[in-house]
């Protein structure tokens, strides 16, 4: 974790990123070190994200979870980073998919239906 922790210290020094942002990270990565660790067969799997409007899909997504995990704790948004996804971001609890993650949950993890009749799933498989 050290040199995590130095990374983020001179990402501050050139600018790349805040003092508060660099306190977020690193009490992110002190909360990971406590957390329980998934395996390494399910660190393999991926998170896939599928949003549908009545007549079709829109967004079909699958992220490997180490990559998703990266993002989360460097405090990024993977929905937020796809164009085709980014309006639906903000009906996603990010805490819930790191929470999936950090148990080892398979399965779908998040379902719900926006006002204009979309479809949002997000699975761990």
């Amino acid at each position: 974790m050290q040199d995590e922790i130095a990374k983020i210290i001179k990402m501050v020094e050139e600018g790349k990123v805040s003092a508060e942002e660099a306190s977020e990270l690193i009490n992110a990565l002190k909360e990971d070190e406590e957390t329980h660790i998934p395996d390494k067969e399910y660190m393999g799997k991926k998170v896939k994200i599928r949003i549908r409007s009545e007549d079709k899909e829109k967004v079909r997504v699958n992220i490997p979870i180490r990559f998703v995990k990266w993002i989360l704790k460097t405090g990024h948004g993977v929905a937020s980073s796809i164009p085709e996804a980014k309006a639906y971001a903000d009906d996603i609890d990010l805490d819930v998919v790191m929470h999936a993650i950090d148990n080892g949950i398979d399965g779908k993890i998040i379902d719900l239906d926006t006002e204009d009749g979309e479809s949002i799933a997000v699975y761990i498989e």
